[in-house]
């Protein structure tokens, strides 16, 4: 059984600050980022131009050979001349190959965990990320993924659902039921995580500022997306999505499919450039009641719990993260933007969701 609050072996991945709300869609001073884009621009420009002689000297070169060796009856001397263009030929066409299949870069994994902590008697869950009035600025804006499953199951669209009488477990009752409710809930956050605009596929983070009470920023979309419904197979649905469906920002002919084999959930994103995989599995828990690591005792105070909680539950969760892009086209400027987003996504993940440096947080807080 996996105990969040003993020690564990993962390690999130890079962090990275969270990006601000959107306000802005250029640069607000116009200054090194469009230079920046006219620069690309040129040499687009320029690398197309080279494609297109490349492609008129082997042509070329193909006709004038033929015509050579037939009007030379294909004699053996004439080999002499046409050889050494064909061998640089092949040489060429074998460091192409390379650079497109045999470099290519493999899929990058992350795992990171997670965990909640929930009331088995009143049904309440709650994220254990809940800020209060002493923290920092600077750390309101972590763990916003966790954060969405303090008010999830209080949605008016999913009241229908009863999703806190769901979550309620006798003490000698059957948990599947209440599981199986808690992976519909940490599913239904990471999709809305997903289709926030600062995680988008293009956003440009244009700064923060801190100031004593309070905090600002600003950022903007840098390529067109336009909204892709998350797709479920029917005998695998989630009924939070049925409520209430997400839509994630994509590029055109992007692609979200979620489906939950056994105790698993997996949602993958596929672009014609790029794919996301996300797995989400749990991985049983512990009883609250009793812990005395230093992060629990930050936390007891933090939530105002009583000293005696027989009923609260820590549900740990592991999350596979796993990224990568075609081989074929991922030199293409649209790869470029897309892989600077798959970097965001695993380094604002573990911002957003890691038990471990929630953990790390409360335990440094006492």
């Amino acid at each position: 059984m996996l105990c969040p609050w003993r020690d564990t072996d993962f390690r999130p991945t890079t962090l990275r600050r969270r990006a601000g709300r959107p306000q802005l869609k250029r640069d607000p001073l116009d200054g090194a980022a469009s230079h920046r884009s006219h620069l690309h621009k040129d040499m687009s420009l320029g690398a197309r131009h080279m494609a297109y002689v490349f492609l008129g000297v082997i042509l070329a070169f193909s006709v004038l050979s033929t015509v050579y060796l037939w009007r030379n009856d294909f004699a053996k001397e004439t080999l002499d001349v046409i050889f050494p263009a064909i061998g640089a030929i092949v040489l060429s066409l074998y460091l192409g190959f390379k650079i497109v299949r045999i470099d290519a870069p493999s899929s990058r994994h992350s795992r990171i965990p997670v965990a909640v902590l929930l009331d088995r008697t009143t049904g309440m869950l709650r994220s254990m990320a809940e800020p209060v009035a002493t923290d920092p600025i600077e750390h309101l804006s972590e763990f916003a993924g966790l954060r969405e499953l303090d008010t999830l199951p209080l949605y008016n669209a999913f009241a229908q659902l009863r999703l806190t009488d769901r979550l309620r477990v006798a003490s000698d009752g059957d948990t599947s039921a209440a599981d199986t409710v808690l992976l519909d809930l940490v599913e239904y956050a990471i999709l809305q995580w997903l289709a926030m605009p600062a995680n988008s596929i293009g956003y440009t983070d244009f700064g923060s500022i801190h100031l004593l009470q309070s905090g600002g920023g600003g950022g903007g979309q840098t390529v067109a997306l336009q909204p892709a419904t998350v797709q479920q197979p029917e005998d695998e649905s989630n009924p939070l999505l049925k409520q209430r469906p997400v839509s994630i920002p994509l590029p055109r002919g992007a692609r979200v499919v979620r489906t939950s084999p056994g105790r698993q959930r997996t949602i993958e994103v596929r672009t014609h450039r790029s794919h996301l995989i996300i797995t989400l599995a749990l991985r049983a828990g512990c009883v609250f009641d009793g812990a005395t690591s230093p992060a629990a005792v930050t936390l007891r105070k933090r939530l105002r719990l009583p000293q005696r909680t027989p009923s609260l539950w820590t549900a740990a969760f592991m999350v596979d993260v796993e990224t990568g892009q075609s081989a074929f086209t991922r030199f293409s400027k649209q790869a470029k933007v897309e892989s600077e987003w798959l970097e965001h996504i695993h380094a604002q993940f573990a911002v957003d969701f890691s038990w471990d440096r929630l953990r790390s947080r409360l335990a440094s807080s006492q």
